[in-house]
């Protein structure tokens, strides 16, 4: 059982709910046992909303007034932080720092610097830093590496991952805010593309990186739409688009010279209890589907889990292998 603390806990509809929900579904491998938020009313409302503060499960949540009161919780063992990207190198080197495994959300970084000072206060601490990527160990996509094998060579991923933010999201969400999440688009939803196309060639960076010519940003100047193309050598290549003004969209192709493997929703499923595939091998056509958990949920659930298991093994050793898989969707 690994006992997790969740800081920024005065908020509905971020990240934490999810987390929240999953960890519930895996209670042999951790739970939730504190709560921060920057106000002590509001992270008392989100514990009660939650059902953190009923002792059916042992003791109460604990709820903190400050971030730096969890850290301080002797009983909590890692951290979930989902706070916005600008504040992720500060609260990862703290807990590090704390003795506390890190799980932090996506885009782990804003750029190459801060990913290495968090790996380095990670691996200096002996603690497990690894990222809240949702489609990292979704059962299809675990399927869908067996497939790339049967096409290969591959020749071109093409990657999208748009959705059209309404007003209240342009004017005022954290993800068009330069001094909350600089990266925009290409930090959230691009995030995904760029990692699935890294996944398809197997974690190799590539030669030549073009960007595509339409790239927009807002008045503040975050990117609201962006793309580019990745060249692998050997005929490799790959296209990836992001934004936040275009129809929903999550479409993952994988063309390789003996077939082709697509997904409709390649990252969030469409439908909560079933995920699926397509592949076309020459003159064979197969539709494969999974039934699983919701999206999210399963995902981080089974997060928590891997954090579980490198934390009983030792956090040096984890937190290398964690933080160079999270570095990728920063440097390439």
């Amino acid at each position: 059982m690994l006992y997790m603390g969740c800081i920024w806990a005065d908020r509905e509809h971020n990240p934490l709910c999810a987390a929240i929900r999953a960890i519930a579904r895996v209670p042999r491998a951790a739970r939730v046992v504190a709560v921060a938020s920057r106000e002590a009313s509001k992270a008392e409302r989100f514990a009660a909303r939650h059902g953190l503060l009923n002792s059916r499960r042992g003791a109460p949540a604990r709820v903190y007034a400050s971030y730096a009161s969890l850290l301080a919780d002797e009983r909590v063992e890692a951290v979930y932080i989902p706070l916005p990207t600008a504040l992720h190198a500060e609260w990862v080197a703290r807990a590090a720092a704390a003795g506390k495994h890190v799980l932090v959300e996506k885009p782990v970084a804003l750029n190459e610097a801060e990913m290495e000072a968090m790996a380095a206060a990670c691996a200096e601490a002996g603690v497990v830093l690894q990222d809240g990527t949702m489609f990292t160990f979704d059962a299809r996509w675990e399927r869908v590496d067996a497939e790339v094998a049967r096409i290969a060579p591959v020749r071109h991923v093409s990657a999208c991952f748009c959705f059209a933010g309404d007003t209240d999201f342009r004017a005022g969400n954290i993800r068009v805010d330069p001094s909350l999440d600089a990266l925009g688009c290409l930090g959230d939803v691009g995030w995904y593309a760029v990692r699935a196309a890294l996944r398809v060639y197997g974690w190799r960076a590539p030669m030549r990186l073009t960007a595509h010519g339409h790239a927009r940003r807002n008045a503040a100047g975050v990117l609201v739409a962006c793309g580019a193309t990745l060249d692998f050598g050997g005929g490799q290549t790959a296209c990836v688009e992001c934004a936040f003004d275009r129809a929903l969209t999550q479409r993952v192709e994988i063309l390789g010279e003996d077939g082709a493997i697509s997904m409709e929703d390649a990252f969030v499923p469409h439908k909560p209890q079933s995920s699926s595939y397509s592949l076309v091998r020459r003159k064979q056509h197969a539709y494969h589907q999974l039934l699983r958990r919701a999206a999210g949920e399963r995902h981080v659930g089974v997060i928590c889990g891997g954090l579980h298991r490198a934390a009983r093994r030792g956090g040096s050793g984890g937190s290398g292998a964690r933080a160079a898989d999270a570095a990728r969707g920063v440097r390439h």
